[in-house]
């Protein structure tokens, strides 16, 4: 009942932009099971797909969604306009667009997949970096709406119209982004005094690069190496497993929406909070921590009790102990907490990219030989080994340079001395 009083308190605010990401997964759901229902193979082809464009879309963003993590004086400070990455950004993906339109024009029917990709690319973009642009002029509803609309628009239209050809589940999330923009794009005009397109100053330009460059890496890598597995499938062909992955992957994920959600309002506390006040930091981190894993194992526990229900609904056959192995990854990434967002409000970008530079070298190669050796079982062993590496190399950077701990057991065990 205390841990209830403390969540309706403290993140009551949050209920709302919470609801709509349950609406989202919800969504996905349904969307991925209408798939199977018709083909696990299509399923296989629509992730290979979205996650070669949701990859390339970080590339498009320069990876700016992470900078909203900062508050916006740092950002001011560091690129002289907290809206001026996300002019260059609309300037750089409208110009992409039209480019690739043309060039589609010519060859879209001879490289079709190709084209779905960049496309989609660039309408994640759009959706990302306006989102998180309004979340910043505090819309924090309408943000939390337009980030999680995609598959509900998606769902509507799998539905209520046929699915003609293997392309037909990533035309339909394409178009749903395409009408989440111009709804974007209706809101600012009309809310916001903003200019979408500047001229490109090549002095701000640089800035921009110079500053972003070790959060898009990061970024960059930590999507890549979480996607790898989805990838490789997909160019082996081997869709089925391309879809289990996916199936698996976004069951687990939510362990990280609970942990963003609890998350939404500590983090910007966080970086007000001095480095050299050890317990303070320490004490709202591993609060918060505490709380998010009480509500893990909870929905972990259900998950694994509905199991069967899950296998029969999407057509699958993934077994309890591969579940267990794969949200093991993500339990880990729970009791460590966001150590990503940490590591940005503290200004240790190039620190955690060097980490995660050293984290793709290593485990890059290795995801091919488990994949190659075991199949679906080896994306498994590799999700995991990948995720407490990278996450364990962290918590001791951070813990060395700063002298906080940010690990859960050993708070609580010292804690407890």
């Amino acid at each position: 009942m205390k841990l209830i009083h403390h969540l309706i308190k403290d993140y009551y605010t949050g209920l709302i932009p919470l609801l709509f990401s349950l609406i989202g997964l919800i969504a996905s759901f349904i969307f991925f099971g209408t798939l199977s229902s018709k083909s696990i193979v299509l399923l296989g082809q629509f992730s290979f797909l979205h996650s070669s464009g949701l990859i390339l879309s970080h590339i498009f963003r320069f990876g700016a969604d992470f900078d909203i993590l900062k508050s916006k004086e740092k950002l001011e400070s560091e690129y002289g306009s907290a809206d001026i990455i996300v002019n260059y950004i609309f300037t750089v993906c409208t110009l992409s667009l039209f480019f690739f339109l043309i060039l589609g024009s010519a060859f879209f029917n001879k490289f079709p997949s190709f084209f779905y990709i960049v496309f989609v690319a660039i309408f994640m973009t759009y959706n990302l970096v306006l989102a998180n642009f309004l979340r910043t002029k505090g819309f924090i509803n309408i943000y939390s709406f337009t980030i999680n609309l995609p598959f509900v628009i998606a769902t509507i239209f799998i539905l209520f119209t046929p699915t003609a050809h293997s392309l037909s589940g990533i035309s339909y999330f394409l178009l749903s982004l395409f009408v989440i923009t111009v709804y974007q794009i209706f809101i600012i005009k009309n809310k916001i005094n903003f200019i979408f397109f500047r001229t490109i100053d090549l002095n701000n330009f640089k800035k921009i690069i110079k500053n972003l460059y070790p959060i898009f890496f990061s970024g960059l890598l930590l999507l890549s190496m979480s996607q790898l597995p989805t990838i490789v499938f997909g160019t082996l062909e081997q869709f089925e497993s391309a879809a289990f992955y996916k199936i698996l992957n976004k069951i687990c994920s939510i362990l990280i929406l609970f942990s963003n959600a609890f998350f939404a309002f500590t983090i910007p506390v966080l970086s007000k909070i001095s480095l050299g006040d050890v317990k303070q930091f320490e004490k709202i981190y591993n609060k918060r921590n505490i709380q998010v894993l009480a509500i893990s194992l909870v929905y972990l526990f259900i998950i694994i009790c509905i199991l069967p229900l899950i296998n029969n609904y999407f057509k699958t056959d993934i077994s309890i102990t591969l579940l267990i192995i794969f949200s093991l990854g993500y339990l880990f990434n729970v009791i460590a907490g966001p150590i990503n967002q940490i590591f940005i409000i503290s200004s240790m970008q190039k620190a955690l990219m060097k980490i995660l530079f050293f984290s793709s070298i290593l485990f890059s190669p290795l995801c091919f030989v488990l994949i190659n050796k075991f199949g679906f079982s080896g994306s498994v062993i590799y999700f995991l080994i990948f995720n407490c590496f990278w996450i364990s190399l962290s918590l001791f950077k951070f813990y060395k340079v700063n002298m906080i701990n940010l690990f859960l057991p050993i708070y609580i065990i010292m804690k407890g001395r």
